[in-house]
């Protein structure tokens, strides 16, 4: 029957969709990883990651920050930077420049990081040496 088909081609768009936010979708617990493992200092002696600066953030409700993950950053980039920029002014944050943002999704492990260039929506690798922006996130 064609109902049955419809059904099982759902289902299956249902369990890919899941596989990838769980992959994808994860950057309140990739930072937490990144936080619990990586204990790098800068010159000052500071903890110096985009993970733990995130992390270290908080909200004015008493929340901790954490760094997006790509996919994350994509549902944002996604839903028109217009859109997100219009909303963040009216409520008196900071609107998302046009430039390179980090995220929490690991490339290759040690080594470097995704990031987003909002003003495009691309990914591209970027190495943990190169200075990009971060923006905290909010668990919701």
């Amino acid at each position: 029957r064609p109902a049955d088909r419809l059904e099982q081609e759902l289902k299956t768009i249902r369990e890919e969709m899941k596989e990838w936010y769980e992959k994808y979708c994860n950057g309140y617990e990739d930072t937490l990883k990144i936080v619990s493992s990586y204990s790098g200092t800068d010159y000052n002696g500071r903890v110096d990651t985009a993970a733990h600066d995130c992390y270290n953030y908080i909200f004015p409700n008493g929340e901790r920050g954490y760094l997006g993950s790509s996919g994350e950053w994509y549902v944002i980039y996604d839903h028109g930077n217009s859109t997100v920029n219009n909303a963040l002014t009216k409520i008196g944050g900071t609107a998302f420049t046009n430039d390179k943002y980090w995220t929490s999704t690991g490339a290759s492990l040690g080594a470097s990081m995704y990031r987003l260039t909002f003003s495009s929506g691309s990914l591209a690798v970027g190495s943990y040496g190169n200075k990009y922006y971060i923006r905290p996130f909010l668990k919701i």
